[in-house]
């Protein structure tokens, strides 16, 4: 699959140049119709063909759905409730796999504290927990091969939307009111790109046996205590009390 790269042209062309400024050189590459830096063109070939493993466990998500909270609970329940590793910061014990390619202008000082995030993926022992913010089509091809664990998490995009502003103007160095945002938003010209069609491509798999389909605001509404009470019981070994801690933790 060869991957092909565009300038937004017109008027949302400009406004994703004001935005997100023109040094950014924002791209549009198809399939995926994502945003990237110029810098991704040098790690598609690493994020497409990367070595899948059948015990991996994928956390996929459109940004600001939840997926951070989504994530510590999946490495938690996944590590048997181990609070003294999971006191590691979360993108070493569960990297963003995209980071790297994706952030040119990272304000957070994540990339300078976790270093190259496909290496870091590459070299981290099994089982691996690994998020991804990618759409479907720029995901491992491996994946529809391998068929790991995969969990999807979905969001109102009435919520998502303010909730990614912010986080773009900490990631991408997004300077501009959130009016205009919102009109890129609404028009896909953001650098994940179209909503719905992330959403769609998990969607349509959610009958696979490999993976869990979950929807922000029901994961809210429920009684969490309990429900991770239900989801370690297999198990056997875990007292409420310690469902407890995690809840506080």
């Amino acid at each position: 699959m060869d991957l092909k790269y565009s300038k937004v042209e017109g008027e949302l062309g400009r406004k994703v140049d004001d935005l997100f400024g023109d040094d950014s050189a924002l791209m549009e590459v198809q399939p995926g119709n994502i945003l990237v830096p110029p810098k991704f063109q040098k790690f598609a070939d690493r994020l497409l063909n990367m070595e899948v493993r059948p015990d991996d466990v994928w956390l996929v998500a459109y940004p600001r759905t939840g997926s951070s909270w989504t994530q510590e609970m999946i490495w938690c329940i996944g590590n048997d409730l181990n609070f003294q590793r999971a006191s590691k910061l979360i993108y070493l014990r569960a990297p963003v796999f995209e980071f790297t390619s994706m952030f040119s202008k990272d304000s957070s000082g994540i990339t300078s504290l976790i270093g190259e995030t496909i290496d870091l993926v590459e070299r981290m022992p099994s089982p691996r927990f690994i998020k991804s913010y990618l759409p479907r089509e720029l995901l491992p091809r491996q994946l529809e091969v391998v068929k790991p664990k995969i969990i999807y998490v979905y969001r109102d995009p009435k919520e998502v939307a303010p909730s990614y502003y912010d986080f773009c103007r900490l990631v991408h160095d997004l300077d501009g009111p959130f009016e205009d945002f919102c009109e890129l938003f609404l028009n896909s010209k953001v650098p994940m790109g179209p909503f719905w069609k992330h959403v769609l491509g998990f969607w349509k798999m959610r009958d696979e046996p490999n993976v869990l389909f979950l929807r922000y605001e029901d994961i809210a509404k429920v009684d969490i205590e309990l429900k991770i009470v239900k989801a370690i019981r297999k198990k056997m070994i875990f007292s409420l009390k310690l469902s407890t801690i995690f809840i506080q933790y």
